[in-house]
């Protein structure tokens, strides 16, 4: 059988009193090992050089106040759009083209599955703003960064992360990392989300959207007026200095983030 993720061996001493283990960690010939305490309910990284990172990203974290980006994260059925829309509404929709005209009074650009199912494939459509209902339309007003539901941490391919207008709406192909009143706070947090150091942060978590960016700051604020970070420099290397990350951790972290792509 094909097991693409690779096999893992648990061995349980149950006789075992003390706290902690030694953790060694094999890759291309290489060990390291080190002891690392009882982690509960917390999941450990693979590579126990990135516990260092995670543990100066969460100083900075607690230190300064911040949120998690988890806690930003909007839900999968913000606009109660399910993945059989289009099959169940066909007569509701046209396709979304380079010629079609929209009017942004009455109509929106609808991100949804042609098909349910895994036979599905994303495509833009328009609709009239009523198939959204009066209780989910809040948002299609603001301006979203959104990844594709199925690989949100960029794990497994691209994550697909972009940002909608305020005049889209989507259904569960894509899931909304944060929603904004301005399109200059979208694209701050869009480049934000785009420097190596972030997308290592997302890597640290598992795949699934209950687990998505546990390990990456909210900096809260994303406007021009944001004290730590100049979103017109290197926002990358900004990152950086504010985490404390020494050459070896940068190394880490671009070493990770390039054996994704």
């Amino acid at each position: 059988v094909a097991i693409a993720d690779g096999l893992s061996i648990v061995l349980k001493d149950t006789k075992k009193t003390t706290r902690g283990f030694t953790y060694k960690y094999h890759n291309e010939g290489n060990i390291t090992s080190v002891f690392l305490d009882n982690p509960g309910n917390e999941l450990i990284p693979l590579n126990p050089q990135n516990e260092a990172i995670i543990e100066k990203v969460t100083n900075f974290v607690v230190k300064n106040r911040l949120n998690w980006l988890h806690s930003r994260i909007l839900p999968r059925n913000l606009f109660g759009i399910e993945s059989d829309f289009v099959e169940k509404n066909p007569s509701v929709v046209r396709e979304l083209t380079e010629t079609t005209k929209i009017d942004n009074l009455t109509e929106i650009k609808l991100l949804t599955n042609d098909k349910a199912g895994k036979a599905g494939r994303a495509h833009w459509y328009v609709a009239s703003k009523n198939v959204i209902a009066a209780s989910c339309q809040e948002y299609i007003a603001e301006w979203q960064v959104v990844v594709s539901s199925a690989n949100a941490g960029g794990q497994k391919r691209d994550n697909q992360i972009s940002i909608m207008d305020n005049h889209s709406a989507f259904g569960r192909v894509r899931v909304a990392l944060a929603s904004f009143k301005t399109k200059s706070e979208a694209v701050n947090f869009l480049n934000f989300a785009q420097t190596d150091i972030i997308k290592f942060l997302f890597l640290m978590t598992d795949e699934s959207l209950t687990s998505l960016a546990k390990k990456v700051p909210d900096l809260m604020d994303y406007s021009s007026k944001n004290k730590m970070i100049d979103f017109s420099g290197d926002i990358n290397s900004q990152l950086y200095k504010l985490f404390g990350l020494t050459a070896d951790e940068i190394a880490i972290v671009e070493s990770t983030v390039n054996s994704q792509k």
